[in-house]
């Protein structure tokens, strides 16, 4: 299973925005490098991200 299966975008407000940050940059073709650029952070940052290991913090979300 991957960890793409294991978020349930309706289970909380967090897992929705992995979830949805997961598929609008795989609908734009994006990278995650290339997604990190976008956000100034690193690639890690934004697997952590979509993964629902990290949550942004409010710098990021504000940006």
């Amino acid at each position: 299973m991957s960890v793409r299966e294991t978020i349930d975008p309706k289970s909380s407000l967090w897992a929705w925005l992995a979830f949805d940050l997961w598929f609008h940059r795989t609908q734009r073709g994006l990278s995650l490098a290339q997604t990190a650029m976008i956000v100034k952070t690193t690639r890690g940052t934004v697997s952590n991200w979509e993964a629902g290991r990290f949550r942004p913090s409010d710098t990021c979300l504000n940006a």
